[in-house]
């Protein structure tokens, strides 16, 4: 069980990171909660009053980072763990092609990871040479949220699927680099979870899973310092054969999927 840490969670207002929150509450971790609005913690705020502390920021906006790290620092001076949950999703309509459209889930999928690292790794670092000689559960952690998406391509997923696999790429190298520093990094990949995101979707989802089920299998990733987990099995092992039939997936399967309104093709 992961209790008694320090952790910066962002994204924490909904769905996996609302989830994620009251459970490493609950579980007596103190935790700074990051959204674009504080207000989005007066409730559970109320419930535990002494271990939660709101952090209001948008992780892809240079200038709300910035007050965001002066406020972190004076929080606290060392971090057990940062969860990068934060994330958006939007999708490609072709023939409509918008560059502003993938600047806008880059610039929280992928930019905002590295924006919120850049404030994290001092602090985590901290904690790391204050238990250097502490055991591998003692160490300071680095746990970010990508996507099963990263596994195949899928239509309409040009902006989220390249963030995810931009993200997935950036944390494997990271992991490289903070080894000596003795600072451990998950990544875990998610498949579809029922969140106010995914409601929004006009297409079958399946493995479908609860936000709670997702963020005890988050909280297990870390607890156990895996390096990658992905989750839910029946949709992972599925899309990885499918990977493997590279061919099969891009000639009929994938096309099978895309969305041909006639007023369009």
């Amino acid at each position: 069980m992961i209790t008694g840490k320090i952790i910066w969670l962002t994204g924490a207002s909904s769905g996996i990171g609302r989830a994620l929150l009251v459970k490493l509450l609950r579980a007596g971790n103190q935790v700074i909660a990051s959204a674009r609005s504080a207000d989005a913690f007066t409730d559970i705020k109320a419930e535990f009053p002494h271990l939660l502390t709101p952090l209001a920021c948008d992780v892809g906006n240079a200038e709300s980072m910035a007050a965001a790290k002066a406020e972190l620092h004076a929080i606290t001076d060392s971090l057990d763990m940062v969860i990068l949950n934060a994330g958006c999703c939007e999708y490609v309509d072709l023939p409509v092609f918008e560059p502003k459209l993938f600047e806008r889930v880059f610039a929280t999928n992928f930019q905002g990871v590295v924006n919120c690292l850049a404030i994290a790794l001092p602090l985590l670092r901290a904690n790391t040479h204050s238990n250097a000689q502490a055991n591998t559960r003692s160490r300071a952690q680095v746990v970010a949220v990508s996507s099963l998406s990263t596994l195949l391509p899928f239509p309409r997923a040009e902006a989220y699927g390249a963030s995810k696999a931009a993200l997935d790429y950036f944390i494997a190298t990271l992991r490289i680099d903070l080894k000596a520093a003795n600072i451990d990094v998950t990544l875990v990949q998610p498949g579809f979870v029922a969140t106010p995101l995914t409601a929004k979707n006009d297409f079958p989802m399946p493995g479908l899973i609860a936000s709670g089920r997702a963020a005890d299998e988050i909280i297990w990733a870390s607890e156990k310092r895996k390096k990658l987990h992905r989750f839910p099995r029946r949709l992972a092992w599925p899309l990885l054969v499918l990977r493997s039939l590279g061919p099969v997936w891009e000639r009929w399967l994938a096309p099978a999927l895309i969305r041909k309104p006639p007023s369009l093709y």
